[in-house]
């Protein structure tokens, strides 16, 4: 009893289903939409909402890292959307044991002008994110982030500014944004922390009367990026210096560009292509590439008569970077799926990714393309109630130490467990 009172601690903050264990980013995200844009087609209206909540609590037995014991998770999901405004948060946590393995946390902000206004008011939108991430890398991570446990911060701010007069579903806009972002390394011997920051400029064809729940088309979008990354001490106390990466990225396409039909149909694509130019001071030198990028990915979450839902999405993307030691540069093909369904009884999902690292610049060796890869399923019983009993199984095959991706071997790790979970919503 003294280890599930910790359990259950760390697992009250956040109570809905989420991707804890991989983390498979160019298929779009839909989870910040799903509490303001709700599948309850075929319901009252006078039932139907415009915000809620929902979420996941769960406590089980199963194996992390090799250790057997008790295993939790937890998720939270809310949001309200309004005529001129949409916020909504999310939390997803994984515990073993007493420790807390992994959070991710993210939040979106968005104001809009007020639509009902004259045509001659100036019209536009901002949209503000942020993601928090701690503890053990969900499997999968994008390559200039790495394996490992670390804590990973970031923030956006995109300001889209309307080129013609409020009359049109979709309109002309100038588009302003500006990121940054933060890491620190908790396991990798070489690393210390990295800062970055960038600010970009573009044209883009906007939906501007909100029945498009989020996204853009680029017509051109530029954008330049500068990291700092601080090295840890060599086992002599020599310092390592820090190295710089500059990067410019040209692209243009649609960027997650959401639909929601008939209350009965959620998704998001993304179809974007263009180029990248990166420089880094890497120890050896200095080197300098240009890439070719794109991301194709769609997600899509519908109704299936009363109760049922499905979901399935897709993404294949190359996204070129610096490794997260900035000595080398990489390129990642990434192929992904994810599917689920639900009735009255059971809820299922699997997903999964293949991930090839191919090495492109920095160091004295040319090596082999690195294949990595993970997979997730689980299946859930429904007991009434919104409590649900099953299981869940995820493995990753890939290196387990952020720095230079081909140095370290790489090492099958899994995580599996049954659990009891309640499962209950306000939508």
């Amino acid at each position: 009893m003294h280890r599930i009172a910790p359990l259950l601690a760390i697992l009250v903050p956040g109570l809905a289903v989420a991707d804890t264990r991989l983390d498979l980013e160019p298929i779009p995200d839909l989870r910040l939409l799903e509490p303001v844009h709700h599948l309850d087609r075929g319901s009252d209206w006078n039932k139907r909402s415009s915000g809620g909540l929902t979420g996941s609590i769960g406590v089980g037995f199963g194996s992390h890292a090799g250790e057997k014991g008790l295993v939790g998770e937890g998720s939270l999901a809310i949001g309200k959307r309004m005529r001129q405004l949409v916020i909504t948060a999310t939390s997803d946590l994984v515990a073993a044991g007493n420790e807390l393995v992994r959070g991710r946390h993210a939040g979106y902000l968005e104001l809009r002008t007020d639509d009902r206004g004259s045509e001659d008011d100036i019209t536009g939108r901002v949209s503000i994110g942020t993601t928090v991430e701690h503890g053990e890398a969900r499997g999968l991570a994008p390559v200039y982030l790495g394996p490992g446990r670390r804590d990973h911060a970031a923030a956006n701010a995109d300001v889209l500014i309307g080129l013609e007069p409020d009359k049109d579903d979709m309109i002309w806009a100038a588009l302003v944004q500006t990121d940054g972002s933060a890491t620190r390394w908790l396991e990798a011997p070489l690393l210390d922390r990295a800062y970055r920051g960038a600010f970009g400029l573009g044209v883009s064809f906007a939906p501007n009367d909100g029945e498009v729940p989020r996204g853009r088309i680029d017509l051109l979008r530029a954008r330049v990026e500068h990291a700092n990354i601080k090295r840890t001490l060599r086992a002599a106390g020599t310092p390592m210096h820090d190295t710089q990466v500059r990067t410019i990225e040209v692209m243009s396409g649609l960027h997650e560009l959401a639909g929601w039909i008939d209350h009965e149909i959620l998704f998001a694509v993304t179809a974007q292509f263009g180029a990248v130019w990166i420089e880094s001071d890497a120890t050896a030198g200095r080197i300098e590439d240009t890439f070719f990028k794109m991301e194709l990915g769609g997600h899509f979450k519908w109704r299936k008569k009363r109760i049922g839902r499905r979901e399935f999405g897709f993404a294949l993307a190359r996204q070129p970077g610096p490794t997260p030691d900035g000595q080398y540069h990489a390129s990642d093909w990434r192929l992904e799926m994810v599917s689920g369904a639900e009735d009255a009884h059971f809820v299922l999902a699997a997903r999964g990714g293949i991930s090839w690292v191919t090495h492109v610049s920095g160091g004295v060796t040319n090596p082999d393309t690195m294949k990595r890869y993970g997979s997730h399923v689980e299946g859930f019983a429904k007991l009434g109630l919104g409590v649900e009993l099953g299981g869940y199984h995820a493995m990753t095959y890939e290196p387990r130490v952020a720095g230079d991706p081909w140095s370290a071997p790489r090492e099958f790790a899994t995580e599996v467990g049954v659990l009891a979970r309640w499962r209950p919503s306000t939508y």
